[in-house]
């Protein structure tokens, strides 16, 4: 359970260190390299004292991407500082990758947590098409980091992978 903690921590630290040093609020990067200069969405409305988050939009070269709020996932929780872990922790030991989502500047961080990192990458990818109802094309317009910890990989840690099949994506 200590590990688990310690896991956790570690790859929030981390997480929040490459988004922080990656992330541009006003563009940031979509999983194919190119920038977003437009994101809208994300407010919380109330109606009838209840807390209604509207979709999040992502435009990019006169094409946009609206998908559900990330924070209105059930398997959503609280890292602090705006950051959010989309997949369950319950599940944690489970999955080959984790989901953060930074409220703040609205970028997606992908970490890769198993070898083969091609697996884990394609696992990441259907977790969250299907989670947000993505098409390929729709998936590559949206801000996605897939990075490695250093624990996983050492040669691969620090970079970028991007999603598979997108453009300017790492070949694994």
């Amino acid at each position: 359970m200590k590990n688990i903690v310690y896991i956790v921590l570690f790859l929030a630290l981390m997480i929040s260190a490459l988004v922080l040093f990656f992330a541009r609020p006003e563009q940031p990067a979509t999983s194919s390299g190119t920038t977003l200069p437009e994101t809208s969405g994300g407010d919380t409305v109330v109606v009838e004292d209840e807390q209604v988050l509207e979709p999040v939009r992502y435009t990019s070269d006169g094409v946009t991407v609206q998908i559900p709020n990330p924070l209105n996932l059930s398997t959503v929780s609280s890292q602090g500082d705006e950051l959010y872990n989309l997949t369950d922790m319950q599940t944690y030991n489970e999955r080959s990758y984790n989901v953060i989502y930074n409220n703040r500047t609205k970028v997606f961080t992908v970490a890769l947590l198993d070898e083969p990192l091609a697996d884990s990458r394609i696992a990441a990818k259907e977790y969250i098409q299907s989670t947000f109802g993505l098409s390929d094309e729709e998936l590559c317009l949206m801000p996605i980091h897939v990075l490695v910890p250093y624990g996983v990989n050492q040669f691969l840690s620090g970079e970028s992978l991007g999603m598979p099949g997108c453009p300017g994506s790492f070949d694994l």
